[in-house]
């Protein structure tokens, strides 16, 4: 049997984060779409964090559609191991890779959209607070409220919290 680390509810870039960090073979993200309620996306990371490629993907889907794969006794089957506070050390990692102390001295004040994830948003919020940010958040337009608000960057999370689109304080 595999040895299985239950990360819980987390973003693929933590995922992507944990996988590479703990040195594990491969990582699975199950996860459900915003766009179509429903659905569900499963995301396979190899063992440096990065996607599969789509030709290793289909060989999974095909072994699995197959149902072409060893089944496992229930008696070899190992207890999962689960890590409960893997997006702690993300964003302390996150942290650790710019220079807060020049960030808190410029006293930014960044715009945020962070709609799609709860995790995502409270990562991306946790980040910001801890640089010395002051966070306002977007409420629909960001281009508008840049200006409204004079905000020194403007920030929108994708869903997935794989993309960050960033906006000078032009609303650019």
């Amino acid at each position: 049997g595999l040895e299985v680390f239950d990360l819980g509810q987390l973003t693929t870039p933590v995922l992507r984060y944990s996988v590479k960090n703990l040195a594990l073979d491969a990582g699975v993200h199950l996860f459900a779409t915003p766009e179509k309620p429903g659905d569900v996306r499963i995301h396979f990371i190899d063992s440096h964090g990065c996607s599969l490629l789509p030709s290793a993907e289909r060989k999974i889907e095909n072994l699995y559609i197959r149902d072409d794969f060893r089944r496992q006794d229930p008696e070899g089957i190992k207890r999962a191991h689960i890590l409960s506070d893997v997006p702690t050390f993300y964003i302390r990692s996150l942290l650790d890779s710019v220079d807060t102390e020049e960030i808190r001295r410029k006293n930014y004040r960044v715009l945020v959209s962070a709609g799609g994830s709860r995790l995502g948003s409270y990562i991306l919020h946790r980040v910001l607070k801890e640089a010395g940010c002051e966070i306002r958040k977007c409420r629909e337009d960001m281009e508008r409220e840049m200006k409204d608000e004079k905000v020194d960057l403007g920030c929108i999370l994708d869903p997935d919290c794989e993309m960050v689109t960033l906006f000078d304080e032009k609303g650019n």
